[in-house]
């Protein structure tokens, strides 16, 4: 089952029975059934599709679309689904979104750069269709990374409640704070105790920049799906960008500059 499908079936578990009498009262009770979502478990069904499915454009117009159209006609009618018709998801509607997403990643990076160090891999290689692709992969020092530097001032992000609790014993023990205070950043996190494993592998995830080729590997995997024998005039430099940057997009701010035309 497709993770649409999977959405599907928490979209009919919390149906509003009521009929929407406008557009914007469709909106709003939308927004509450979207709301009233596991965000979790659909951030799981996202995560969990393989990265090799880089699919083409036109999946948007042809499953993306189809599908929120059937979701509104079960749940509002046919007269709020014709409403759904107008959204332009066309290939090259879809093409210009990608370019704009790529941009906005491109630009993040820069800012993100400027006044850091950082380090770089570079890796070059050819497709089947003879085209030559070079990928350089950046990695710097985060605001997130902060707890690294001193994790007696700062917090790691995205922690479970078991590292959470892993997290307070450890800045608690006074014998690691003195190690901390006459050891180096490196020296520091490679003497930790095996009690506090999970921190350790987290601090050298970060300390330790490119020790494999991995993300080269898997940047030119990512070649390797987007650009088939059927797309194999496609530029891809944009859409790879977008497809393994970690950095996210700021979707608002991308929503705010364009204006949502009609497909002609």
């Amino acid at each position: 089952m497709s993770p649409v499908d999977h959405v599907w079936d928490h979209v009919r578990l919390a149906r509003d029975t009521r009929l929407a009498a406008s557009k914007d009262e469709l909106f709003l009770l939308m927004q509450a059934i979207w709301n009233s979502l596991p965000q979790a478990d659909i951030q799981n069904l996202l995560d969990s599709m393989p990265p090799s499915r880089k699919k083409p454009h036109t999946i948007a117009e042809e499953l993306i679309l189809p599908a929120a159209i059937e979701i509104v006609e079960t749940m509002f009618g046919d007269n709020f689904a014709k409403e759904l018709q107008s959204i332009p998801l066309s290939n090259d509607t879809v093409s210009r979104q990608i370019d704009d997403i790529a941009e906005d990643v491109e630009q993040q990076l820069f800012g993100k750069l400027r006044d850091k160090l950082f380090s770089i891999q570079l890796d070059e290689a050819t497709d089947s269709n003879k085209d030559a692709h070079f990928i350089a992969y950046v990695r710097f020092w985060d605001a997130s990374y902060g707890w690294v530097r001193d994790p007696f001032q700062n917090t790691p992000e995205g922690l479970s409640t078991t590292e959470e609790e892993i997290f307070i014993d450890f800045t608690s023990s006074g014998e690691i704070k003195r190690q901390f205070c006459n050891k180096t950043h490196f020296q520091f996190w490679a003497e930790v105790d095996d009690e506090f494993s999970e921190l350790k592998t987290k601090a050298f995830r970060i300390l330790l920049p490119f020790s494999t080729s991995y993300l080269c590997e898997t940047g030119f995997s990512a070649v390797v799906d987007l650009k088939t024998k059927y797309r194999s005039q496609l530029n891809i430099e944009k859409e790879l960008r977008v497809s393994i940057s970690n950095i996210k997009p700021s979707f608002e701010n991308l929503c705010s500059a364009r204006q949502a035309h009609e497909s002609h």
